[in-house]
């Protein structure tokens, strides 16, 4: 058995909730006195309790240093616990007394007669990872009868110096592996065969006696009025300096100190009560108020979550809680909101570092963004998990969080009920009683000049509902009222100069009680199409052809990590092929790092509609749950997501990330004309799909990262939802800017423009792009070079600098991503992916406009910068900045600034590749009241990588060569023809006769 950090921590909790039959009392630690240092003897055991507090720490630091060391104990280390004698109670004439206790799941019976006993039990009592055969059991019910009856000299004696001789000297003589794991209570020594138990309480007893004594001395010598107030000091000095040793050492550590502040604490109010006699005045409550936080961060620091398997992987929902118990306790005593928790990618080379060089794992850190009560900006960071540390704090002036789901709820919370935006509403045609009728789009203010991005704002797209099943586009208002979020107020409404009257008209909507309505007959009340139930149904009777390692990937040759977070949603990290047996490097990170949407209208407030949905709301934070069977069809792997609530605590997307394979239709065929195509080859191919649905206020977009047995990947979108509409009075024309769809209801025109980010790595770190153009031959026809006027290639331009790859998407184009250094040994070419994407429409807003001030990447099809690490882990991934919200556009921030002047060289080094991509959209009645989906795709496609096709080892479906065909054979080698017992005729054998 191995590990690859150098330990695991995991928490008592998990071990009771992996193994529910535990005894209670292996989960209960009294911190009340123990009896003997409850009297003045007290003071004369408190020199002894320093030297053995000494001991315990300079053993515990030996224990760190032989951690991972390597001996050969197990049958010895049986052996001697053993024989080892340790008594149990200080009375000698009692010897023949029992304690019994029942093991766990085993239902063996311990017994404890003056040594430790060591029984074979059948349930693991960490995790699935850890499955020992062998435990010594000490429980937290038995130390404690233990120290009522010892004195600590014999408890140093029989305790600590056996344990010493296991962990310390036992490692220097004996060469087998084992393994030694920790949690906040126990100690695990872990060989092949056997494990012993220690439990780590019992030294945190003798430590939390320590803490007592200092205690009882203090209040027990009134004539020393200042004690407490010095050991107080003393006591806070030393937690710091804890703190920041717990990281290096064991973690219980962290869980002595939370308890032996709390006791602090409680002193400090005891005396307090007892010299003034008055529970207000509190002299000491600075006092008080810094041991409380120093408690906090050290309840907060102790139990850090076990370290994931994958350093790519998402935060657990234990990570998350643990990072949030962290922040609360720096930041205690401060009302916060908590807007975001989520991983902060390694950096590159650590990464690969950790995996392709048996380098160190790389560190854990989260990054975090939380808003104070009533202060205006962010304040940002990052947290150590391992360590519990907070590593930086930065409060940025001037620019907004993301918009979390529950701020969306609660702007339309604060609209019904304003007392203006009620007024407005009964001018608009709604009576004051109808107020629960009315709802709101809350979408992000954009940028407005009257208030900045001082303030945080929220516009409010208003509409009414007839009753509670009806679709409220139908019934678009005519004001905009604006909602300040720390305040909780509405501070202003935009009012147009026409006033419109809400449409009563009645209302169109999709459920199945308005389909009946309006197209039910008798002889179909449904209304739906009448049409066979003729269902098609994906099996894989033989299951899956993928394999899911935690969040690892494996598929058809291709292996891939599938990560997630609050704003891009998926992402697909570390991308490889294994080429014959050579694993090689495709892409290092691949996702959707922004898009925008910006609508056509010149007329006010309109212009501030341009939502950039990944930096305002978060793709992973608007995703839906997927439903089986509707969302996602046939043999289905599911991925949950983790995020953060506004109080911190964790939230749970169930099924964020659909993976299923589909049939892929004909990967490649070719049959031979000379014998009537009997000669004949035709293989099917799978394709894996990898998708999310998330919801931006009235849209759906469907994401589908498809892999191919070709090498492609391939990004479909769907767009679905309802259309963006506002109100258009009697006989009122839409203008070129947008379209009536339904009576009162005007949609306008608008983009959906989408940001790729690729950071390729193919074949290795240093990569170049460059773009080519499908040109027509510069030389005329009737020439030397071109006589008969047929001519034309592709027209090849490497870009050396960023400057140069600014380009678009007008003419037909495709751009190659490639490494210089690997040559195709047949075309002498470099080994490449190329992006092909025919869905480059260009912006549209001008030159100056805000939206493209806000979108400076939108302005082009492609920019390509180099790639560079951020103070704490991976960089350059947000093209708008990190807070996009009420961002002015004004300023080097995201593109701009990675931009410059666009002389930094990118050709042959690590560079990033920004794609824009995505469709403009004219709004029809065909579109409304929901919309059918709208399809584009793109596909990064590998050109010069391969020496042949590579899906020549895909079984073929069919396979007939020209001797069998002369022979009269049929090729049935199953290991070569696929078997196919679904495929029927339609309607049999009729179709085919003459």
């Amino acid at each position: 058995m191995s590990i690859g950090a150098p330990r695991i921590l995991i928490s008592l909790q998990r071990v009771k909730e992996n193994v529910p039959d535990l005894p209670p009392e292996l989960f209960t630690f009294s911190m009340a006195t123990p009896p003997l240092v409850s009297s003045p003897q007290g003071r004369l055991f408190l020199r002894k309790d320093i030297k053995l507090f000494v001991v315990i720490a300079i053993s515990l630091v030996l224990y760190k240093l032989f951690l991972n060391a390597s001996h050969h104990v197990v049958q010895l280390i049986v052996d001697v616990a053993k024989c080892r004698h340790i008594p149990l109670h200080n009375d000698e004439d009692n010897e023949d007394e029992r304690l019994e206790l029942e093991l766990w799941e085993s239902n063996k019976v311990v017994s404890f007669n003056d040594n430790i006993t060591i029984v074979e039990y059948s349930s693991s009592i960490i995790s699935s990872k850890v499955t020992p055969t062998c435990c010594c059991p000490t429980s937290i019910t038995i130390l404690k009868q233990w120290l009522r009856l010892i004195r600590f000299k014999k408890a140093l004696r029989h305790y600590v110096v056996p344990f010493l001789g296991l962990v310390v000297v036992l490692p220097l003589i004996y060469k087998s592996p084992m393994i030694l794991l920790t949690t906040s209570s126990t100690i695990y020594i872990h060989g092949p065969e056997y494990q012993i138990r220690f439990d780590h309480v019992f030294l945190a007893t003798i430590m939390v006696s320590l803490f007592n004594n200092f205690k009882s001395l203090s209040f027990m010598a009134p004539q020393f009025p200042t004690m407490t107030l010095l050991l107080t000091k003393f006591c806070w000095a030393y937690g710091y300096l804890t703190l920041i040793l717990s990281a290096m050492t064991l973690p219980f550590f962290t869980d002595v100190l939370a308890c032996f502040l709390k006791i602090m604490c409680d002193a400090i109010t005891e005396r307090n009560d007892n010299e003034t006699g008055n529970g207000n005045a509190f002299p000491m409550r600075k006092e008080y108020e810094q041991l409380q936080q120093l408690a906090q961060q050290a309840t907060a620091a102790a139990n850090p979550p076990a370290l994931p398997v994958h350093p790519l992987d998402p935060l657990s929902v234990l990570e998350i809680q643990h990072v949030s118990n962290v922040i609360k306790a720096h930041f205690a005593g401060v009302n916060i909101s908590f807007n975001t928790i989520s991983l902060k990618e390694p950096a590159k080379k650590a990464y690969y570092d950790w995996k392709e060089k048996n380098g160190p794992i790389p560190p854990r850190i989260a990054y975090y963004v939380i808003v104070k009560d009533g202060v205006n900006g962010v304040t940002e960071g990052f947290v150590d998990i391992p360590s519990s540390t907070v590593l930086t704090v930065k409060v940025l002036e001037g620019v907004q969080p993301i918009l979390a789901p529950e701020d969306l709820q609660r702007t339309e919370e604060i609209v019904r009920t304003d007392p203006e935006v009620i007024k407005q509403c009964v001018l608009s045609g709604i009576p004051e009683d109808d107020m629960k009728n009315v709802y709101c789009d809350a979408w992000t203010i954009g940028y407005d000049e009257r208030w900045g991005a001082s303030r945080r704002l929220q516009q409010a797209l208003m509409y009414w509902r007839s009753d509670e099943d009806d679709s409220h586009y139908s019934h678009p208002l005519d004001f905009c009222p604006i909602v300040d979020m720390n305040e909780g107020k509405v501070i202003y409404i935009d009012i147009p100069n026409r006033r419109r009257k809400v449409s009563k008209h009645k209302h169109s909507n999709f459920h199945p009680i308005h389909i009946k309505e309006k197209y039910g007959t008798p002889e179909n009340p449904s209304g739906y199409r009448q049409e066979p139930d003729t269902p098609i149904n994906i099996t894989q009777p033989n299951g899956v052809s993928f394999k899911m390692d935690g969040n690892v990937m494996k598929w058809s040759n291709f292996s891939f990590h599938i990560g997630f977070n609050y704003r891009e949603g998926i992402v697909l990290s570390d991308i490889t092929y294994n080429d014959h047996g050579k694993v090689r490097p495709i892409f290092h990170r691949v996702s959707l790092a922004e898009m925008i949407v910006p609508y056509g209208s010149p007329d006010f407030p309109h212009q501030r509609k341009h939502a950039l949905d990944i930096g305002e709301y978060g793709a992973g934070n608007c995703t839906n749950p997927l439903h089986l069977g509707c969302d996602c069809k046939g043999v289905i792997h599911y991925l949950d997501a983790h995020f953060s609530d506004l109080a911190g605590s964790p939230i749970t997307i169930k099924n964020a990330v659909c993976i299923h394979e589909e049939d892929d239709g004909i990967l490649y065929k070719h049959s031979d004309f000379r014998d009537g195509f009997q000669t004949t080859i035709n293989v099917r191919g799978k394709r894996l799909i990898i998708s999310q649905i998330f919801t931006a206020a009235n849209y759906e977009y469907c994401l589908y990262w498809t892999f191919r047995q070709d090498g492609t990947l391939k990004l479909e979108i769907r767009l679905t939802g309802i259309l963006n509409t506002y109100i258009a009075g009697e006989g009122e024309s839409a203008g070129p800017w947008g379209t009536i769809v339904y009576p009162n209801v005007n949609a306008h025109n608008h983009q959906h423009l989408f940001s790729l980010r690729v950071h390729p790595r193919v074949d290795g770190d240093n990569n170049s792009a460059g773009v080519a153009d499908c040109a027509a031959s510069p030389f005329k026809t009737g020439s030397v070079e071109n006589p008969y006027g047929n001519a034309f290639y592709s027209d090849k331009t490497v870009f050396k600098t960023v400057k140069d790859s600014l380009t678009d998407g007008s003419v037909i184009r495709t751009w190659d991503l490639f490494n210089p250094q690997s040559i195709n040994p047949y075309s002498g070419k470099p080994a490449s992916y190329k992006l092909v994407s025919t869905f480059c429409s260009p912006l549209l807003a001008q030159e100056g406009s805000l939206v493209r001030k806000r979108a400076p990447w939108a302005a082009h099809a492609t920019e390509v910068i180099p790639y560079k690490d951020d103070a704490y882990g991976y960089g350059r991934l947000y093209p708008s900045g990190d807070h996009v919200a009420q961002w002015s556009g004004d300023g080097a921030r995201g593109m701009r600034e990675w931009i410059g002047d666009g002389s930094e060289p990118i050709e042959n080094t690590d560079i990033i590749f920004w794609h824009t991509f995505g469709i403009t959209h004219f709004p029809a009645p065909e579109d409304f009241p929901v919309m059918p989906t709208e399809i584009f795709d793109l596909m990064l496609r590998p050109r010069h990588f391969f020496t042949e096709n590579p899906c020549m080892d895909i079984k073929p479906s069919y396979a007939r060569t020209t001797k069998e065909v002369k022979a009269g054979k049929t090729n049935e080698d199953p290991t070569v023809v696929i078997k196919d017992s679904t495929s029927v005729h339609a309607f049999g054998e009729s179709c085919c006769k003459k």
